[in-house]
């Protein structure tokens, strides 16, 4: 899944407008502030529109995409459940709980980290209730203890080229699930964590909600850890689960301030993705948590050899080429979201005191590529002259390869330029090694649409603007047992 989710609250200042006089919608995003190099605060603020342009089920009063209605109400219908709501995935009308999963315990560990960020543009209850959303999916996907509804739809859905308020009577939308019979360890480890990291979000604010998240967390640890496989193999496939086992582990302790999940987290990391010299070789995305294990594992343990292994990890991304204009290219497919995921870990580890000035810089240079496709600012406006973020600055993508944008009605057109509706806050997939890019529907490759926050690029943003002002949490120190509460999410042991 290339999303993430949000929801308006029209009481905020940065609300959106409608207008009867156009079908797109009126944006009213915050100022920039004067230390900023280009506004990180609309970054938050359009991200939140492509989470709620990508809404299944039944859409709330407050939606603020006037193109978009209910959808796929009868999800689950076929396994006696209501499996209605989530978010359909990319350009496409799939749902995925390993994806959704990471889109929610990324967003967790960015509101956590920097709740100050997300108040400077009235943006917190706005993402906590983009999690809410996606949460609320997965508790309903997580049906009994050891089972989870983890994919909604087929192959069968890219024949589909439509709105999905216009689906096919006879297209057929099958559940998947993970059972006993059938493990999944890195889906339930994934949405595991995503349930205990939220479980922090909400203790403040809604502790009943945030209690039943935790259950949800122990049970399908529990489940991945005694039945064990891996579960997403034809969509987003992943190399192993021990790494979500780590990750489900490390984000209970958290929760919890139970020893016995921060010794799994280790035991886990430490057979799937250490190496000879501490240090991860993958990249964080959904199907590879090794990198956000191992900043979480130094930030909880403050041991030398997570230190020494996330850095090592950040040191290869700062040697890797660059494109001409500047951006570190790791892959033709979705460069951008390869670059931003690795700033967001880059600036997170920055946060908890690593090199700060080293991987902030370097985080920033690449977030500000994406944001201007390696090209200008406007002196005059101060805004980029253009984006491979869809609404921001002067100019940028109009045909992304998403479905629902380029209807009309139910006329649909790939081929159309631009689409008749704006994907705001979409992030298109990005340049090739020589900084070419061409903004064409067809070709998915640069212009599947992610989510910006999804991707780590909102994220990572908070961690630019944002004072460091965390929740609480347990970490390793002296205190009974060796854990203590800490009074703030990230104050050193």
């Amino acid at each position: 899944m290339r999303i993430a989710p949000s929801l308006l609250f029209v009481a905020l200042a940065t609300s959106v407008s409608v207008t009867s006089s156009s079908s797109n919608t009126r944006l009213s995003p915050p100022k920039a502030i004067a230390d900023e190099p280009l506004n990180y605060g609309e970054v938050l603020y359009l991200s939140s529109l492509f989470y709620e342009a990508q809404r299944a089920g039944a859409l709330p009063s407050s939606n603020r995409i006037p193109w978009r209605g209910d959808s796929a109400l009868k999800d689950g219908s076929d396994k006696g459940l209501d499996l209605s709501g989530g978010w359909y995935d990319a350009g496409d009308h799939l749902k995925f709980a390993l994806t959704t999963g990471f889109t929610v315990s990324t967003l967790a560990w960015s509101l956590l980290e920097f709740p100050d960020a997300y108040d400077s543009v009235n943006e917190r209850s706005v993402m906590m209730d983009t999690i809410k959303w996606g949460l609320d999916w997965l508790l309903k996907a997580h049906y009994k203890p050891d089972a989870l509804v983890y994919q909604i739809a087929s192959f069968d859905d890219h024949s589909y080229w439509g709105p999905p308020e216009a689906f096919p009577k006879k297209m057929k939308r099958p559940s998947f699930e993970i059972n006993p019979k059938h493990p999944g360890s890195d889906i339930a480890g994934e949405v595991s964590a995503a349930f205990a990291a939220a479980s922090l979000v909400f203790a403040e604010s809604d502790s009943v909600y945030s209690h039943t998240l935790l259950v949800h967390a122990r049970q399908l640890f529990d489940f991945a850890d005694k039945h064990r496989g891996i579960g997403s193999k034809d969509f987003y496939g992943s190399t192993g689960y021990l790494d979500e086992l780590a990750w489900a582990a490390v984000w209970l302790f958290k929760a919890t301030g139970e020893a016995d999940y921060l010794h799994k987290a280790e035991k886990f990391f430490d057979a799937c993705c250490g190496g000879k010299d501490g240090t991860t070789k993958v990249d964080y995305d959904w199907g590879e948590k090794g990198p956000g294990v191992q900043l979480m594992l130094y930030h909880l343990t403050q041991a030398e050899k997570y230190r020494q292994g996330i850095t090592n990890y950040l040191q290869t991304w700062l040697k890797k080429p660059k494109t001409p204009k500047g951006l570190t290219f790791f892959s033709p497919w979705g460069s951008n979201r390869y670059t931003a995921n690795t700033a967001f870990i880059a600036l997170m580890a920055a946060t908890y005191g690593l090199n700060p000035s080293k991987y902030s810089a370097w985080a920033e240079s690449e977030i500000t590529y994406i944001l201007t496709a390696g090209g200008k600012v406007n002196p005059d406006t101060g805004k980029p002259k253009y984006s491979y973020l869809i609404g921001f600055g002067e100019d940028f993508p109009r045909a992304p390869h998403h479905r629902s944008s380029s209807c009309k009605g139910t006329k649909c057109d790939c081929s159309r330029k631009p689409h008749p509706y704006i994907l705001y806050g979409a992030l298109v997939g990005g340049p090739g090694e020589k900084d070419d890019y061409v903004d064409d529907c067809t070709d998915y490759q640069k212009n599947v649409s992610h989510g910006w926050t999804r991707e780590g690029g909102a994220p990572a943003c908070t961690g630019r603007r944002g004072a460091r002002k965390g929740w609480g949490g347990w970490r390793a120190g002296k205190g009974s047992g060796g854990y203590v509460r800490t009074p703030a999410w990230n104050s050193a042991p």
